[in-house]
């Protein structure tokens, strides 16, 4: 299936980006999982914003790990190196990340969340441009 929209195609190249950093030890997931399983990363519903001419387009990417608290700690660490570079490659930026926890219905498990930022220039997020619509 193509991507319908610059959000999509924004959402399918991070997480390409994600799979091809960390699927040999993490899950990844393209949206949030109804039952995540740790240790996994996904990523979280988009939000916009307006800035002239341009859209930006931001994602939430949540990691969750299982383990003693010092070995979440330190794996979230280790990952939070991969993820900044996995937005990098899918011509995002990794805006800014913050510390969690996560209940999944047992002991709350420790959690890394990035702000992936996409911008589009435009000002439509459809595809295809308007422009080339027509």
């Amino acid at each position: 299936m193509a991507d319908a929209s610059r959000i999509s195609e924004a959402r399918t190249g991070l997480y390409e980006a994600l799979t091809a950093a960390i699927a040999a030890t993490w899950r990844v997931h393209r949206t949030p999982p109804v039952n995540p399983a740790a240790p996994c990363v996904w990523i979280g519903p988009y939000v916009q914003n307006m800035n002239g001419p341009s859209i930006t387009i931001s994602f939430p990417v949540v990691a969750i790990y299982d383990g003693a608290d010092h070995r979440q700690v330190d794996a979230l660490d280790d990952l939070g190196a991969k993820l900044s570079d996995a937005i990098w490659r899918a011509k995002g930026r990794p805006i800014r990340s913050f510390s969690s926890s996560i209940d999944v219905g047992g002991p709350s498990l420790r959690a890394v969340e990035y702000q992936a930022d996409f911008t589009v220039q435009g000002v439509t997020l459809c595809t295809p441009l308007l422009q080339e619509a027509v």
